[in-house]
């Protein structure tokens, strides 16, 4: 999960950042205040190539607990198995995507060198 929330943190940390900022600011009225930072926010982590990667990568995972959570409204611990299948899935996804960003930067700073 730590890698999901690396990758997540890396390109979405300002809009992240901004929203967090202004619900620590207003703390009586945030859900108004901060509606606009919470869609950028949003959008960000839900558009970002990155991201989007992660949900292609494990979407059967995903549609298990998904599944399981409408099957099971009334106790969603039913799902716990779902979720951690569907972590476990996104963390190796993040892993793989990080170690490809990371290879391009290194290949890229071997050639300009």
């Amino acid at each position: 999960m730590d890698a999901v929330l690396t990758l997540v943190m890396k390109y979405c940390g300002k809009e992240l950042d901004t929203y967090g900022n202004c619900v620590k600011d207003h703390p009586d009225d945030w859900q108004t205040a901060c509606d606009e930072l919470k869609v950028k926010a949003s959008n960000c982590s839900d558009h970002h190539p990155v991201v989007r990667q992660i949900n292609r990568d494990c979407a059967s995972e995903f549609h298990e607990y998904e599944f399981c959570l409408k099957k099971n409204q009334t106790d969603v611990t039913q799902c716990v198995e779902k979720l951690q299948s569907f972590l476990k899935c996104a963390d190796v996804s993040a892993h793989r995507i990080q170690n490809a960003v990371v290879e391009k930067e290194s290949n890229t700073e071997s050639a300009s060198s």
